[in-house]
């Protein structure tokens, strides 16, 4: 699942203010995996990253950030 946030479908960010000119500009974007084993899926995607991950958002969630406002 890919989740992206916009700020709104009209808004365009300019220095620190949002204005409508009918674009779209998106904040945040989380891409999301479902995995039958977490504990596996775990360790597998530490050894990828080369570290543990930067999130824990739950019991059963975590997120690596790979840039500025990007996450798995």
């Amino acid at each position: 699942m890919l989740l992206l946030l916009p700020l709104s479908s009209e808004a365009k960010i300019q220095q620190g203010k949002v204005k409508k000119e009918g674009t779209l500009a998106i904040e945040v974007v989380f891409f999301s995996l479902a995995v039958a084993d977490y504990h596996s899926a775990l360790t597998w995607y530490e050894r990828l990253m080369g570290r543990q991950p930067d999130m824990i958002t739950s019991e059963n969630e975590v997120a690596w950030q790979l840039s500025v406002n990007k996450y798995v």
